[in-house]
């Protein structure tokens, strides 16, 4: 899933795409294969993608992240939100670089809004 809405991208041309430890592609309700999450940013319309997964489990990360559940604010850097079905919520204040899970023991989450 590519990260356009409502987020103020870093440059006009980023883009983030959710978990996937496989390269960047269009994906829904997916488990991270491998057991590797990471987050995969574009700055190049596409052509090339930088693997961003500091703070993410380096293993036995098995998550599966709905479409509504990744989101963006508009800050600068821009900070990215995702929630998982295991009930967790990662966030990342730094435009990926880095992952911290702000959130544990939850529902299953859905949806991942930004209020400012």
């Amino acid at each position: 899933m590519v990260l356009n809405h409502g987020a103020a991208p870093a440059t006009p041309t980023s883009r983030f795409e959710r978990l996937t430890n496989e390269g960047p592609r269009l994906c829904r309700g997916i488990v991270t294969p491998g057991g590797k999450p990471a987050v995969y940013k574009t700055t190049t319309a596409g052509k090339k993608w930088t693997r961003q997964d500091k703070g993410l489990p380096a293993e036995q990360g098995w998550f599966t992240v709905y479409r509504q559940a990744f989101t963006g604010d508009a800050g600068k850097p821009v900070g990215l939100y995702f929630g998982t079905t295991g009930g967790e919520v990662w966030t990342s204040r730094d435009e990926g670089e880095s992952w911290k899970q702000i959130a544990s023991h939850l529902p299953r989450v859905h949806a991942v809004e930004c209020a400012e």
